[in-house]
This record gives C-alpha cells, sequence and structure tokens, in this order.
C-alpha cells in the first residue's frame, strides 16, 4: 500500500533534483521486497511508495526541456523495470555477456557453425571494452582482468573499480541483453546475404 507524505515546497525541490538517482535506482527492478521509492505527480504532493512494483510516471519540472528530458528516462525505466520482472537482472557492464563468452570457449562444434560460435565469442566481448575505452581505461586490459574474477564482479566505469556490480546497483535485465545479442545475430545474417550496404564512413 502507498503512502502519502506533503513535503514543503523547499523539500519537494530537493527531491526532483534528484530525480536523476531514481531514473538510475528503478531503471532495472525495485526488487522482490521493493524499495521506497519517491514519486513525483503533476498534481498533489510526492508520494513514496513500498510495493515493489511502482515506478515514476510523471514529473513536474520549470523548465520544459528538462521536463521532457526526465519524463524520457523514467519511461526507459518503466520498460527496463518490466523486462526485470519477466526475466530477471544479471551484472551489468558487459559481464554478463563476457561471461557467456567463457561459456562458448568449451563449445565445440562441426565446420562452418565453430566459425559462428567464436565470432559470437569474440562480439560477446566488445560490450565491456567499449565501456572501458570510453571510460578512459585500457579495454583489453579490462577485459582480461574481469575475465580472471567470479560471477558478478566486473569494472565499475564511473569510479573507475572492479566489483561487485549487482551490490554496486548496476544491472540489466537479462531480456534487454538476450535480444541484444538475438538482434545483434540476425542483422549479421542479414548484411551475410545482401549485396550492398549503406553506411557511414569512419572519419
Amino acid at each position: 500500500m502507498a503512502r502519502q507524505i506533503t513535503y514543503g515546497e523547499e523539500s519537494r525541490e530537493a527531491l526532483l533534483r534528484g530525480i536523476d538517482s531514481l531514473a538510475n535506482a528503478v531503471r532495472v527492478t525495485l526488487g522482490p521486497k521493493g524499495r521506497n521509492v519517491i514519486l513525483g505527480k503533476t498534481f498533489g504532493a510526492p508520494t513514496i511508495t513500498k510495493d515493489g512494483v511502482t515506478v515514476a510516471r510523471e514529473i513536474t519540472l520549470k523548465d520544459p526541456i528538462e521536463m521532457k528530458e526526465k519524463k524520457a528516462r523514467v519511461e526507459d525505466a518503466m520498460h527496463a523495470t518490466k523486462a526485470a520482472v519477466e526475466e530477471g537482472i544479471v551484472a551489468g557492464g558487459g559481464v554478463a555477456l563476457l561471461r557467456a563468452s567463457m561459456t562458448l570457449a568449451t563449445l565445440t562444434v562441426d565446420g562452418d557453425e565453430q566459425i559462428g560460435v567464436n565470432i559470437i565469442r569474440r562480439a560477446s566481448e566488445e560490450p565491456m571494452r567499449w565501456i572501458a575505452t570510453n571510460a578512459g581505461a585500457e579495454g583489453a586490459v579490462v577485459v582480461e582482468n574481469v575475465r580472471e574474477m567470479r560471477d558478478d564482479a566486473g569494472f565499475n566505469a564511473q569510479t573507475g573499480q572492479y566489483e561487485n556490480l549487482v551490490h554496486a546497483g548496476i544491472i540489466d535485465p537479462t531480456k534487454v541483453v538476450r535480444s541484444a545479442l538475438q538482434n545483434a545475430a540476425s542483422v549479421a545474417s542479414l548484411l551475410l546475404t545482401t549485396e550492398a550496404v549503406v553506411s557511414q564512413l569512419a572519419s
């Protein structure tokens, strides 16, 4: 059951300034037991809920451009939360795909299928490699370091530290990771049967 708490204007503004943290916290899941989540509404006072499924739907801000951006963030959070409820969560930061690629290293098939396995295994390392590179780290080194770790340990691009990413709140919906890999494979298959591709040349 949701409880409603009335705040003064100053407190309300402070709550709204923290909406980025809210969007990040609920972008994947509120957890099986639910979490206390602040909800900003277009009318009335903000509310705090602890029902495990409710996420912010509408946020009121003075700047219409900022309002549009924040609402888009919350919509992303809602979709990610729904995906997490459907299939669960995995460690983010490319850890789940890297662990999958390590499993593929032990898979042996015949003929051209082995080439396909090797391609997927190599491609599954790329998200982590690019996340690290974009954070100013050496992507190849990060991948090798995380490969030596276990379970949900990975590279936190925000802090530059290695830690348990699930405990740090860096998680992805399993459905999103799975769909991304399947869609990438679908596009790759299409390219193999296409005589021409329109692309932007790298600078």
